[in-house]
């Protein structure tokens, strides 16, 4: 029979702890080193098909799209149609996000040649001057826009009667990190 003293079941119930700890620490690492190689070897499969591309003579196919460069935001800058390199960052975009964006694009010049040639259609139908027509469109359009800033304004209203001066309301991502800045530097009470 095996007798174990309360000192020895502490330490084999640690040793289980630490042996579960341990293991899902080296599981994260593997994971991490693992996921570094798929990304190097993405790269690398990348870099070949460019290299690839200009051995046959072919030259990247530049179109502009908006890109999330580090440090600067989103900007429009030039991206490889066939091969997703983006010089300002010297990286690939996706290419199934960079198809999205072109067939967004594409949508909104048509949509804004499609609401012009409704427009002309429609201004000529009611007897109206163009410019005018458009001004009444856009008129109609900004009402369901009126009503809903007309609530938010009402509700931010009655928070400010109800909680007084506790609280703060922010409508940009500027004024968000003022705030956040100004309760950093806030002394703790």
């Amino acid at each position: 029979m095996i007798t174990l003293s309360y000192h020895q079941l502490i330490l084999f119930t640690l040793l289980i702890l630490f042996s579960f700890f341990a293991y899902r620490q080296i599981k994260s690492i593997v994971f991490f080193f693992k996921m570094r190689k798929e990304y190097k070897d993405l790269v690398k499969r990348k870099e070949d098909s460019v290299a690839k591309m200009k051995k046959e003579g072919r030259f990247h196919k530049w179109i502009t799209l908006p890109v999330r460069l580090p440090g600067k935001g989103v900007q429009e800058t030039t991206v490889c149609e066939e091969t997703g390199y983006c010089p300002s960052v010297d990286g690939f975009i996706d290419l199934m996000q960079m198809k999205e964006m072109l067939i967004k694009k594409k949508n909104d010049e048509e949509f804004v040649e499609f609401r012009r040639e409704k427009i002309k259609e429609l201004s000529s139908k009611y007897g109206m001057h163009e410019d005018l027509f458009e001004d009444v469109v856009n008129d109609i359009y900004s009402i369901k826009k009126d009503f809903h800033v007309n609530k938010m304004n009402e509700s931010i209203k009655e928070l400010k009667e109800q909680f007084g001066e506790n609280v703060k309301f922010v409508s940009s991502m500027d004024e968000l990190e003022e705030f956040l800045k100004e309760k950093k530097n806030e002394p703790i009470q």
